[in-house]
């Protein structure tokens, strides 16, 4: 067999030949810089690099009937969702009217969240049941599902990975009146609650007293109004705390640049991209213990804490250190770029889908004249009810 890191040996150019179709399912999909947004954006556009034709349903903008009828015109050979609890039922209800196989993706308060309460528990049981593959990021998810008496073979693990297919430079520093030699803390993600952005307030106050112009900026959308009305009212006071907003994709790499630690306060994570991606640039990560964290922080690749304490701690000795914070993010972006690989991800993702397509689920009687995007998948967005590229 050649190579795992080259796609295109003879299994995945006879399933591009094939002319294989996916409708892909999403919670949210881009202009939101949702975890699920970039995941399903990446892997989606590697798959159309393999030569499936994607087609990505942004479930925030449309409802069962508006799928099913975008999924009978399109008419998919498989049907993938992402997020098992908000993209299972509809993905179900694909699977069932076109009768094709599904692939779900658990993307992280699915199976750390919705599984454990009583009132999601059995809609997630049923999808799991249901679906006939699922993919997790880490060997502790596989392990969880496991438990649940899900069957091993059913599971593939296939880690993220890191792409950013255009780049916008922006001094962030010198737009928000930031010294060079300040001191910069970065929360990445959706404002919501189960993020916990507000945890590390009280511990950068006394972070604060021995580097008095520390600063902390948190980007990402308002996902969640309650709780952004709750991390304003606790930041009232803080005039060092910086909302950003949602910062574009493409501008990403040059907020990471500007900051000297990265801060994971999540109640849960599979694994975050906000996390993958800054460790991909070298920068230091300090994250709750979780088993979403633990996979990709072992002390060497970045820090975990337990408790506000230790989250003090580990800020301090970063801050503190300049030659450990240095050696730190040197060897986590030798970490990221030896098993986060996109090239990788994608051979998982294609050898993934030729499987299950080979259970006898699909129609066998694909027809040769169907287009094949190499492009980029074709999603539906927000509103507009049209298609757009996801390589935009």
């Amino acid at each position: 067999m050649p190579p795992r890191s080259h796609p295109h040996h003879r299994g995945f150019l006879l399933l591009a030949e094939a002319g294989m179709k996916a409708i892909i399912l999403t919670p949210t999909f881009f202009p939101q810089l949702t975890g699920n947004a970039v995941t399903a954006g990446r892997i989606a556009r590697e798959l159309s690099e393999g030569g499936i034709e994607c087609r990505v349903i942004d479930l925030s903008a449309v409802g069962e009937a508006e799928v099913v009828k975008a999924a009978r015109t399109f008419g998919p050979d498989l049907v993938h969702g992402f997020h098992a609890y908000k993209s299972g039922r509809i993905g179900l209800a694909v699977k069932d009217v076109f009768q094709i196989p599904m692939i779900m993706t658990l993307t992280g308060t699915d199976l750390h969240a919705d599984l454990k309460t009583r009132g999601t528990r059995a809609a997630v049981l049923r999808v799991l049941a249901k679906t006939d593959r699922l993919t997790v990021f880490n060997d502790s998810a596989r392990r969880r599902l496991v438990r649940e008496g899900i069957a091993p073979q059913k599971i593939s693990v296939i880690h993220q990975s890191v792409f950013f297919p255009e780049r916008k430079e922006r001094d962030f520093r010198d737009e928000l009146h930031i010294g060079r030699k300040t001191k910069v803390c970065l929360l990445m993600g959706g404002i919501r609650r189960i993020k916990n952005f507000g945890y590390a307030f009280p511990v950068l106050d006394k972070v604060r007293k021995s580097f008095p112009d520390l600063c902390l900026l948190i980007a990402g959308g308002v996902l969640e109004e309650e709780e952004f009305l709750r991390l304003m009212r606790k930041s009232s006071g803080r005039p060092w705390i910086r909302f950003l907003g949602e910062v574009e994709r493409k501008e990403i790499p040059s907020l990471l640049s500007c900051a000297d630690i990265v801060l994971n306060t999540s109640d849960s994570e599979s694994e975050a991209n906000a996390v993958v991606e800054a460790l991909s640039f070298g920068k230091v990560v300090v994250g709750r213990h979780i088993s979403g964290n633990t996979s990709l922080l072992d002390g060497k690749t970045g820090f975990l804490f337990r408790n506000r304490e230790e989250l003090h701690e580990q800020i301090l000795r970063i801050l503190c250190n300049k030659k450990e914070a240095t050696e730190t993010g040197r060897r986590a972006k030798r970490f990221i770029a030896a098993r986060f690989r996109r090239d990788r991800e994608q051979v998982d993702y294609l050898r993934l889908y030729r499987e299950t397509a080979d259970q006898g689920f699909g129609r066998s009687s694909r027809s040769m004249n169907h287009p094949i995007s190499h492009s980029g998948a074709t999603s539906i967005g927000p509103g507009s009810g049209k298609t757009r590229s996801t390589s935009e």
